[in-house]
């Protein structure tokens, strides 16, 4: 009977040290998924003006290290924010320079914004890793 106990608390012990091993590589792992080239995005729209309920260009020069599709959340700011769906991002891996064409809600009242885009990356059960880019000001007519 005492070999059993010590059996099992010898088990117990190393089962902690190994899930506490993994936590700590969860947690503090320097995951690579993505690096953007240029800090804010270039409004590629003539004039830079977006009628509303029309398309925004914009472009990004990234290079992603990862398959892993992020969630990305978009926002209109304008000292007010109007958040839009999340959706899934679809670029691709490598590095590229790409045009991103978004629809602009025709609610979205007009003025003068910069959209502020919101990257998640879900890189395991307990860690999620965030970007957080801007577009260059744009405007929005009727």
């Amino acid at each position: 009977m005492n070999k059993l106990f010590y059996i099992i608390s010898w088990f117990a012990i190393i089962s902690a040290m190994v899930l506490l091993f993994v936590y700590l590589f969860w947690q503090f792992y320097p995951y690579k998924t993505i690096k953007f080239n240029t800090p804010v995005y270039k409004v590629l729209n003539e004039n830079k003006t977006v009628k509303q309920g029309g398309v925004l260009i914009y472009e990004i020069d990234y290079c992603k290290y990862t398959d892993q599709e992020p969630v990305v959340t978009k926002y209109y700011v304008d000292g007010i924010v109007y958040q839009t769906s999340p959706a899934r991002g679809v670029v691709k891996k490598g590095c590229h320079v790409t045009q991103v064409y978004n629809d602009v809600p025709k609610a979205l009242p007009p003025g003068e914004y910069n959209m502020k885009v919101l990257i998640d990356y879900s890189v395991n059960p307990i860690r999620d890793i965030f970007h957080t880019n801007f577009t260059e000001k744009f405007t929005i007519t009727k």
